[in-house]
C-alpha cells in the first residue's frame, strides 16, 4: 500500500472590490487586487526563485443583487 500524498500548508488571501458585479471590474483593478492579495499572504519571496513559471488564478466572483431582495 502506498504512503498518502502530504501537500504543504496553503495560505489563502480574499480581496474584496467595491463593485457589485465582477463584470464591473476593470484589468488594472484586478491587477491591484491580485498584488494585494500576494503580499498579504507573505509574498513570492523564498517560494519563487529564477527562472521559476508562476501563474495566479484570480477568482472573480459575482452575484446578481435582485436574487437577494425579498
Amino acid at each position: 500500500m502506498e504512503s498518502p500524498v502530504v501537500l504543504p500548508s496553503a495560505t489563502v488571501s480574499i480581496i474584496q472590490s467595491p463593485k457589485e458585479q465582477a463584470s464591473q471590474i476593470a484589468f488594472e483593478e484586478v491587477l491591484s487586487m491580485t498584488r494585494r492579495a500576494v503580499e498579504e499572504a507573505g509574498g513570492l519571496e523564498g517560494i519563487v526563485k529564477n527562472h521559476d513559471e508562476v501563474i495566479l488564478k484570480p477568482n472573480l466572483v459575482g452575484c446578481n443583487p435582485n436574487l437577494w431582495k425579498t
